[in-house]
């Protein structure tokens, strides 16, 4: 997995991902209150803007104001699509690009969608221009190292896999993991960088027996995702009825989320994360002691704009 070197022809639909190529372990960064990582983005061999790394969107977002200050040449064919990505559902231009690049991995041509702007991160006084959503890692295993902020890209590698990984439906946008909590009490928790805190439905945890009526905050004794097994996890009780985790039924109507809990970013900042898009899997990891070999990081940096204000 240390210091990998690619290149590689690979099909992605749409078929306009040809040519792809990433090496080493990248910087990325992440704002105090959140684990969104964020990465430079190379527009036709531009300077990096900042887009947030999104598993849980789809396609490549990106704002409309970037492409009208610099001018950047894009094709549009008169398509649109309709997104649920933010406050309500909204209808979006698409757009045709030659030339992208994202943490190290270049396509020829990428398809993306125009919005009009992603203020998730102003409260933290970084600006980002979109985000770019599974489809683009869709054939690759990325790992997220929080604690050191390094990104790698690299081929999900045939053959036996290691072990500890859980499934998630891709279907879903949320990713939904399966947990044991105290050994015994088995659910489904949400793995959303985008969450501050760490959540525990309040009902569940009443109906369990694990807090009284009067509770806000819980601790669980122990979690076990896979291969992962914490101890003494901090959460707050919420409804998870009533958060903006949607799940998709099958003949395609919103209901509640199956998810007992989420997985935020107090939590998430600790760990190593792993998401084989090829197979559907997650490894969640403990970092290695400081005295293990350290990862091979590239030298350039691949964010612009001015450095943001991290909790690094």
């Amino acid at each position: 997995m240390l210091g990998v070197e690619r290149q590689c022809l690979v099909s992605v639909a749409p078929a306009l991902f040809v040519l792809l190529s990433a090496s080493g372990w990248i910087p990325f960064e992440t704002t105090p209150q959140l684990a969104l990582p964020i990465v430079g983005v190379r527009f036709n061999g531009s300077e990096p803007y900042r887009m947030i790394v999104d598993p849980t969107v789809k396609e490549i977002l990106v704002d409309e104001s970037l492409v009208l200050g610099t001018g950047m040449k894009v094709v549009k064919r008169g398509e649109v699509a309709e997104i649920d990505y933010y406050a309500e559902k909204e209808t979006v231009e698409v757009a045709y690009l030659e030339g992208f690049e994202a943490a190290g991995v270049r396509a020829p041509m990428v398809r993306f969608l125009l919005i009009d702007g992603d203020d998730t991160t102003a409260s933290d006084g970084v600006k980002i221009y979109g985000r770019v959503g599974s489809e683009f890692w869709s054939a690759y295993r990325v790992t997220f190292y929080y604690p050191r902020h390094l990104m790698l890209v690299e081929a999900s590698p045939p053959g036996e896999l290691p072990p500890g990984g859980v499934p998630f439906d891709a279907a879903r946008r949320f990713l939904e993991v399966p947990v044991t909590v105290n050994g015994k009490l088995d659910g489904y928790f949400i793995i959303d960088p985008g969450a501050s805190h760490s959540i525990v439905d309040r009902k569940w945890a009443r109906d369990q027996h694990l807090v009284d009526d009067k509770a806000t905050l819980i601790k669980l004794g122990t979690l076990k995702i896979g291969g992962l097994e914490l101890g003494e996890v901090p959460a707050v009780l919420d409804e998870m009825g009533k958060l903006p985790y949607r799940r998709k039924g099958r003949q395609g109507q919103q209901g509640k989320t199956r998810a007992v809990g989420v997985l935020g970013a107090t939590l998430l900042k600790k760990l190593a994360l792993t998401y084989d898009f090829p197979r559907s899997l997650i490894w969640l990891r403990s970092p290695q002691p400081e005295s293990s070999a350290k990862p091979k990081v590239e030298s350039r940096s691949e964010c612009g704009g001015g450095a943001p204000r991290t909790d690094r």
